[in-house]
């Protein structure tokens, strides 16, 4: 009989385990969905301060006319518009696998069918990321040579 009253207390102690599992995972989501909505506002932030430091530079400092190596310029101002656009296109990504996780999970008892189309629009999503953290770095050092030029 002792038996019997240890075997049902360990799977309440196992279900209560499993609950708390997944109010952990749950808050994980949470947070990891906060942080990429910063990550997007940051890189969006970033690329369109360069824009305004690149005007006011250009409007007070040094005259377009008399400025030399304007392809720099150029170049970098095309670089942040893209991170920008990069960075929408990933957060526009990044809502349809949310929708197409919340409409797919659980429906299928194939749960390494899921894991891998997850993975693909993770993938997909985190190699935008890297891409506009990449060329935010070169449109910014752009961006400052074309500054020491002209200084």
């Amino acid at each position: 009989m002792g038996k019997k009253k240890k075997k049902k207390q360990e799977s309440t102690e196992d279900l209560h385990y499993k609950a708390e599992v997944e109010k952990y995972k749950d808050r994980l989501v949470k947070i990891i969905e906060n942080q990429v909505e910063k990550f997007d506002q940051k890189i969006i932030y970033i690329a369109g301060g360069a824009f305004a430091i690149s005007s006011v530079f250009i409007d007070k400092v040094v005259k377009l006319d008399k400025a030399i190596s304007k392809g720099y310029l150029t170049g970098a101002l095309c670089i942040f518009a893209s991170v920008v656009i990069l960075a929408l296109i990933a957060h526009f990504i990044s809502i349809k696998a949310n929708t197409w996780a919340h409409e797919n999970y659980g429906e299928s008892s194939d749960d390494v069918l899921f894991s891998t189309k997850r993975s693909r629009w993770n993938c997909a999503i985190n190699t935008i990321n890297y891409i506009t953290i990449g060329l935010l770095i070169i449109g910014s050092l752009f961006l400052l040579y074309f500054i020491d030029l002209n200084i």
